[in-house]
């Protein structure tokens, strides 16, 4: 094989990883045979193939890890053996999407009874596979998600929770940042971090109290949350008026799109400001955003706390700019080039 051979496959490769991190079961699904079986029996996230009467074909060897269970014994069992009851809905809902449309890609959230009867939160990434005959067979990605459901519960004894906005608190959220940090870096994705600011809230708060001040920020705080609720993000009170928001596998380019839609949606919200500094008559957000692909090489230089400056450093240009807007800024490499490529 010559070297331009073993680049090409080297970048194929690492093009279908990035895909299987990212969960996505449309590109797993389209893989010759040898290439799914070396991905799945090296893949952290369980991977199996459902039949259409929705027992399993495959089960990837992930599922000693995540469920205890040996892939021989989930093998060939219907999925209403190990799911609870009430979220078997979900399964449901998305069998019915795809086959409406087999070439949608679906994904449902719903709790599966590990080998010792413990309930685990998972996400689902389903899409069909091409085949001949009858019926037709889905490729679905399980990726354990119940350390971010523990954090989504609400206020806890532990700190991990904030009682007024019922985000993740300060130091949930620097430890789910390091965590994704370390993912990226694995996976060599992309990491995206959004600082969300209320504009003038000491003013508002000043005028009208410091309860209305903060019924503003839990009212923020929720329209951030209907915004970002794609699997994997994470949304926390940062300060006494900032909202974080973490978005991996997450490019610039998107963080500014899912940074308008926040932005849009506490306007749409119609939070009542007449006195606005601004002259606007509504509340209204600045938002900083900052996206660095992940690399082991910036393990050492001051990550992911670098990525939280730059994102800090945005926020306060859209303050400086005029606010009720989206900004960004860049991360400075060690060799003097930034590392937001």
């Amino acid at each position: 094989m010559t070297v331009a051979h073993c680049i090409q496959s080297l970048r194929s490769w690492v093009r279908l990883l990035y895909a299987a991190a990212r969960g996505d079961a449309g590109t797993i699904a389209a893989m010759k045979e040898e290439e799914f079986r070396i991905l799945a029996e090296n893949s952290m996230d369980l991977i199996v193939r459902v039949g259409p009467d929705r027992r399993t074909s495959y089960v990837s060897p992930a599922c000693s890890r995540i469920l205890g269970y040996e892939p021989e014994e989930v093998l060939g069992r219907p999925a209403q053996e190990f799911v609870l009851e009430q979220d078997f809905s979900a399964i449901v809902r998305a069998s019915n999407r795809l086959a409406t449309d087999p070439s949608d890609r679906v994904t449902a959230e719903f709790r599966i009874y590990a080998k010792n009867r413990d309930l685990i939160w998972m996400e689902a990434s389903a899409q069909m596979i091409r085949c001949a005959g009858p019926g037709g067979n889905a490729l679905v990605v399980l990726r354990d998600i119940s350390e971010r459901k523990k954090l989504e519960e609400g206020p806890s004894q532990d700190g991990r929770a904030d009682e007024l906005t019922r985000l993740m608190s300060r130091s949930a959220f620097e430890e789910v940042l390091g965590k994704e940090w370390r993912r990226a870096v694995r996976n060599g994705s992309r990491l995206s971090l959004l600082l969300v600011g209320v504009d003038h809230l000491k003013k508002y708060n000043d005028l009208y109290g410091q309860p209305a001040g903060e019924d503003c920020l839990c009212a923020v705080a929720e329209a951030v949350h209907r915004v970002v609720q794609r699997s994997g993000d994470a949304v926390a009170r940062y300060g006494w008026e900032e909202i974080a928001t973490i978005l991996p596998e997450t490019d610039l380019e998107g963080a500014i799109t899912v940074g308008e839609e926040i932005r849009k949606e506490v306007r749409a919200a119609g939070l009542r400001y007449p006195d606005h500094p601004d002259g606007k008559p509504h509340v209204t957000v600045s938002i900083g955003a900052a996206s660095v692909q992940a690399v082991p090489s910036y393990l050492g230089y001051r990550m992911p706390e670098s990525l939280l400056i730059a994102a800090d450093e945005a926020l306060r240009k859209a303050d400086k700019g005029g606010r009720d807007a989206v900004y960004t800024a860049a991360i400075p490499g060690p060799d003097g080039r930034e590392l937001t490529a």
